[in-house]
């Protein structure tokens, strides 16, 4: 898949999801060599989104996504949680990537995450 394309099907669900009340693209940059976006999405519940991903091609064919950040919050700009792969945590299993537990305060390792990802895991949380 291409930056471009990848970029696309961003775009898509951010009109298309049904818990996405409104959305606002912040920057959007892309080439063939690269992309970053960061954008602001805002849910059924009040809570929202602000994140941002900067990636680029792999040899694999693969994207590659060299930096990204989601936080989620509040209505009230409390953090729920934050999602990146920022490299201050070096001791967590699978760093650079973490989670921020807004409720609980801690953070534990995590799994590289994109776009689809996470809104899904936000979703399946709205949804309970």
């Amino acid at each position: 898949m291409s930056v471009e394309a990848y970029f696309e099907s961003v775009r898509k669900r951010l009109l298309t999801d049904s818990l996405i009340v409104w959305h606002e693209i912040l920057t959007e940059r892309v080439s063939p060599q690269e992309g970053y976006l960061r954008a602001r999405v805002y849910f059924t519940d009040n809570s929202l989104m602000d994140f941002s991903e900067f990636i680029v091609p792999a040899e694999s064919g693969e994207l590659e996504h060299l930096s990204y950040r989601f936080h989620w919050q509040d209505a009230q700009t409390r953090l729920i949680r934050r999602w990146d792969n920022t490299p201050h945590f070096p001791a967590l299993p699978g760093f650079p990537h973490h989670v921020h537990d807004g409720q609980t305060g801690e953070v534990f390792g995590g799994e590289p995450v994109n776009f689809f990802v996470v809104l899904d895991e936000i979703s399946a949380i709205l949804n309970q």
